[in-house]
């Protein structure tokens, strides 16, 4: 009996942090996100640059995109690791919970079009950032 207790609360507790990290990860992405000026989607330039992660991230970041040279379907597997890896780890759950939630409140079409942006702004922050490191 005490298991089965034990089990019921675990599931109400998870289900219900579960619905906070959705509801925030929803409330950061209120707005338009294809505004260029939307706040989560520039403190992702933060991401790159190494902000959260120090300055190993930062060079590999640079690396990949290096790697990617210019190719665009390339960059954009790189952005949308890169972007929701970023969601995941600033809403502290896991990358495949943060796609979901990605996928579900944007939907694909804005997905698509955020991720030509986000290409863009990797190009921009490599250009910018190559010749320093």
């Amino acid at each position: 009996m005490l298991i089965v207790e034990f089990t019921l609360t675990k599931t109400k507790k998870d289900k219900t942090m579960s619905n906070e990290i959705k509801q925030n990860i929803i409330r950061d992405l209120q707005g338009d996100v294809l505004s260029g000026d939307h706040y989560t989607i520039n403190m992702f330039s933060c991401w790159l640059d190494g902000s959260y992660l120090g300055e190993p991230h930062y060079r590999k970041n640079l690396a990949a995109i290096t790697e990617c040279n210019n190719n665009r379907k390339k960059l954009r597997s790189f952005v949308i690791n890169s972007f929701t890896s970023y969601i995941a780890h600033d809403a502290a759950c896991s990358y495949g919970y943060a796609q979901k939630v990605l996928v579900e409140f944007l939907g694909l079409d804005t997905l698509n079009k955020l991720n030509e942006q986000l290409i863009d702004n990797a190009i921009e922050f490599h250009s910018t950032n190559f010749e320093v490191a």
